[in-house]
């Protein structure tokens, strides 16, 4: 006898807010990649997915994603070295790990490879789109901190242009 298979629906969750994040899913087993993608779709966001590592590197170029969600245990190019691929290509984008043998070491050499964090399977959703979101504002507050000090450094130059024409012009003013 054949058991059926459980569907899972997130419909109705959140579904009429509507976000611009890209995310690229990465995992081998088609129903990580199904649930996910599933899953973030209906939180609003544009959701990628990849197999294994080498379709996710054809996939990915700077820009076009907005965080990264990879299996590390995967054929071909596992998670660990599409992690380094990846932050030669983009050092900025975040990327989150999941993994079905957790280990502090393990955790603690892909937090010092460049993974903005790790899940351990079996996933709760709720708790990878807390990660996610973490992830995303992090990176916003980066990029608007980097801003804001280009902003700083250009007026910081502008000062002394301004203050020496100002001594110009009030040279130039007592003489008429």
């Amino acid at each position: 006898m054949r058991e059926k298979k459980k569907e899972i629906s997130f419909k109705g969750y959140r579904e009429s807010e509507r976000r611009s994040e890209r995310l690229l899913v990465v995992d081998d087993e088609p129903q990580i990649r199904e649930l996910l993608s599933d899953y973030f779709g209906t939180m609003g966001y544009m959701v990628s997915t990849a197999r294994d590592g080498e379709e996710a590197l054809s996939k990915f170029e700077p820009g076009l994603f907005d965080c990264v969600i990879s299996d590390i245990a995967m054929p071909k190019i596992d998670g660990k070295e599409l992690l380094k691929r990846l932050r030669a290509k983009d050092a900025t984008v975040p990327f989150l790990v999941i993994t079905g043998f957790p280990s502090v070491e393990g955790a603690v050499e892909t937090i010092k490879g460049g993974a903005f964090d790790y899940v351990t399977k079996p996933l709760h959703v709720e708790d990878l789109l807390i990660k996610v979101e973490r992830a995303l504002y992090t990176r916003q507050l980066e990029s608007s901190v980097k801003a804001s000090g280009e902003r700083l450094r250009r007026l910081m130059t502008i000062i002394p242009v301004i203050l020496a024409l100002a001594v110009v012009l009030g040279i130039v003013w007592k003489q008429f």
